[in-house]
Formats: C-alpha cells, structure tokens, sequence
C-alpha cells in the first residue's frame, strides 16, 4: 500500500513537470507564431498601398501625357507622344476616342497607334508618321496632313472632310467607308489603297471601280480635279488670280485737261 502511495506521487510530480514544460513552450510558440503573423499581414498591406500608390501615379501620368498630346504647343505634344509610347500606352487602347482637335503633332512617330474614333478636327498633322495606326472613324475634318505618312493606316469610317493630304503617302491604306469630301489629295499616294462604294470622294462622288484616282492626286492630269468652294485646300487659287486678271476692266488713262480740249473743238 505504501509503495502504491510513493508511485503515485512520483507519477504525479512527472505530470505536473510535464504540464508546466508544455504549457511554458506552448506560449513561447504561440507568441512568435502571432508575432510573425502580425509582420506578415503588416508587410503585404504595405505591399497592397505601395502597388495603390504606384497605380494612382500612372494613371495621374498618363492622363497628363494625354492632355499634353493634344496641345497646340509642338514641343509638348511631341514630348507626350514620345513618352505615351515609351510606356506603350499608344497602342493599348489609352488613345482611342482622344481629343486632340487644334492639337500640333507636327512630325511626331505614332507608328502602330490605336486611335480610333479621335478627334483631329483642325489639327496640324504635317509629316506625322501615322503607319499602320487605327483610325476607324476618326474625326480628320480640316487636318493638315501636308507630306504625312499613313502606310497600312485603317482608315475606314473615318472623316476627312477638308483635309488637306497633298504629298502624304496612304500605301496600302483602308479607306473604306471614309469620307473625303473637299480633301486634297494633290501628289498624294494612293498605290494599293483599299476604297469601296461607300468611299466618298473629294468631288462627291462614290468610288468605283472605273474611276481613275489620278484625276484626284496628279497636277498633270488633263482633268485635274480642283475644289471650286475657296475654303477647301484643294480649290486651285492659282486660278482664281488667273480669272481675275481676265476680269479685270482694261485700264483707261483719265487726262480732265485733255478731255476739255476735246470738248472744246
């Protein structure tokens, strides 16, 4: 009996060294364990803010490069441009529906821009590079387009009413659809261009398939197409001055002196 008594308290101090070691280390665990949780869940709202804050800045960025893509300052249109494609944001679907009516984008690189639906009313465009961009059913009413070169460019649907295109190179273009009402197209490229019969052309007509397109590009053409309303840039004011001076009343000498003398024989 009293050696059951002696194994009893010996197996009941080793249970409660055992219970105490546990629940010391049990602590210690848990505390690191929480510790390390909390740096964890610290570490990736910091992550989460940062990657929120650098998101803002681009988007912030991005809108200013616009903004200053569709100025009529040169020197900051083309900066803009220059960046938009850096970050290849031109052709992502960030210029699509742009306004950059007035704007002077004067030799700037847009090769491969997505720019449907903007808005160039009025815009200085002269030796842009416009290869291959998407222009479908832009807005090019009265744009420069002086020596541009629009290689590939699909430009169907789109308005270019008054545009002034002389010299520009439409290689390969898609007109289809466009509607060039009053444009220039003196020396204008149109080799392989891809027109049908909804094209309206600078006379008002629809293209088809036996109209010469020479009558519209090539000043030596015997039937040179000139615009006869004197705000298109491709009415002929060479010939204007030409008509006046056949107009003109023949000059008369006015002598009263003489005239008198005339009179008074």
């Amino acid at each position: 009996m009293i050696a059951a008594v002696i194994i009893s308290i010996g197996l009941f101090n080793d249970y409660r060294t055992s219970v105490e070691s546990f629940t010391l280390s049990h602590i210690i665990s848990e505390f690191y364990s929480n510790l390390g949780s909390e740096f964890l869940g610290i570490g990736i709202t910091v992550i989460i803010i940062e990657g929120l804050n650098r998101r803002r800045e681009k988007e912030r960025l991005k809108q200013q490069l616009i903004r200053e893509m569709s100025s009529n300052d040169n020197g900051f249109a083309v900066r803009a441009v220059r960046e938009l494609c850096a970050e290849g944001w031109h052709k992502d679907g960030t210029l699509r529906g742009i306004n950059c009516k007035r704007a002077d984008l004067t030799e700037a690189d847009l090769t491969d821009a997505d720019m449907e639906q903007a808005n160039f009313t009025d815009a200085k465009l002269v030796k842009t590079i416009l290869s291959n961009t998407k222009l479908m059913g832009a807005i090019l009413n009265q744009t420069d387009l002086k020596g541009s070169i629009l290689t590939k460019a699909n430009l169907s649907g789109a308005q270019l009413r008054d545009a002034d295109l002389e010299d520009a190179i439409l290689v390969s273009a898609d007109l289809k659809g466009a509607n060039l009402l009053d444009a220039n197209l003196k020396n204008c490229d149109l080799t392989r261009v891809k027109c049908d019969e909804n094209t309206k052309l600078p006379d008002g007509q629809f293209w088809n398939t036996n109209i010469d397109m020479k009558y519209f590009t090539d000043p030596k053409h015997k039937d040179f197409w000139r615009s006869p309303k004197d705000y298109s840039p491709a009415h002929d004011d060479e010939a204007d001055v030409e008509n006046d001076h056949k107009n003109e009343t023949p000059y008369k000498l006015v002598c009263p002196v003489y005239d008198r003398m005339e009179k008074t024989d």
